[in-house]
């Protein structure tokens, strides 16, 4: 539906949401209660991604509205682009290259707010529920993460600390 190339593995979630791992990241379809509409949530980077026709398709908008509410939330501060806007080439059915901004869950769920629809207000609630404890998760192992390159870092400080008062005995 979007372009993007078939996964290769499913693993069916509840009702609404079945998971696929594709490369690094996993893709998330959401599905509409009425079953009318179905989104692949790209989940990369501690959160889900998708472009403004994805958004306008999942609130049953047009891309213009959502192109509108982005602009507005932007300029008003509401977030700042550099955390959720993001550029990514995508390949087209013609094999050919495009740009293409990405809008992570924190932009979605605005733009659900500024659209309020009914569509909007069914995917923050399904988000609220099935994102909350995923990214807290990966934002626990981001932090353990940290945690353990700053301890090398440290250990690389000592080692070198260590030298230097080897090499400086050495000489005497």
């Amino acid at each position: 539906m979007n372009g993007r190339p078939a996964p290769t593995s499913r693993a069916r979630g509840e009702a609404g949401e079945t998971s696929l791992q594709k490369g690094s990241g996993e893709i998330i379809l959401y599905r509409t209660e009425d079953g009318v509409v179905e989104i692949q949530l790209q989940a990369m980077e501690g959160s889900v991604w998708l472009t403004q026709l994805e958004i306008a398709e999942l609130f049953a908008t047009t891309k213009q509205n959502v192109s509108l509410h982005v602009r507005n939330i932007l300029h008003e501060g509401e977030l700042e682009a550099a955390s959720v806007v993001k550029e990514s080439l995508t390949t087209a059915t013609d094999g050919k290259q495009y740009r293409t901004k990405l809008f992570n869950l924190h932009m979605i769920l605005a733009v659900g707010y500024w659209v309020r629809s009914p569509r909007g207000t069914q995917f923050r609630q399904w988000a609220t529920r099935h994102f909350h404890d995923r990214f807290d998760d990966f934002d626990a192992q981001r932090r353990k993460a940290e945690a353990l390159i700053a301890d090398a870092e440290d250990l690389k400080s000592l080692e070198a600390v260590q030298q230097a008062v080897e090499k400086k005995g050495d000489r005497r």
